[in-house]
């Protein structure tokens, strides 16, 4: 998510410009990208894979990441992997 900081001045606050906040957090890179657009739906392990066409460890590595990061929820009852909407749009805003 995006943010902007303000600093007072002379009993008026101005916008800070120039500087990146640090709380946008780490930005999700081109194969992430990739890996995540392969998962439209709730999908499971083997099928989210497929659809994503590429390395199996770059995928699992890619996985980890996503989730720790939480683009993607996983459903232990189910076993199926979501992404998680509100996440992924934030991201996509950025």
């Amino acid at each position: 998510m995006r943010s902007y900081t303000l600093e007072l001045v002379n009993d008026a606050y101005r916008l800070v410009v120039g500087q990146l906040p640090e709380d946008l957090g780490p930005r999700i890179s081109k194969e992430r990208r990739r890996i995540l657009d392969a998962l439209s739906q709730a999908m499971g392990w083997t099928d989210w894979l497929a659809s994503y066409g590429g390395n199996k460890d770059t995928f699992s590595s890619g996985v980890r990441w996503l989730r720790d990061h939480e683009y993607v929820r996983q459903d232990d009852e189910r076993g199926t992997w979501s992404p998680n909407q509100f996440t992924v749009e934030q991201a996509r805003a950025a």
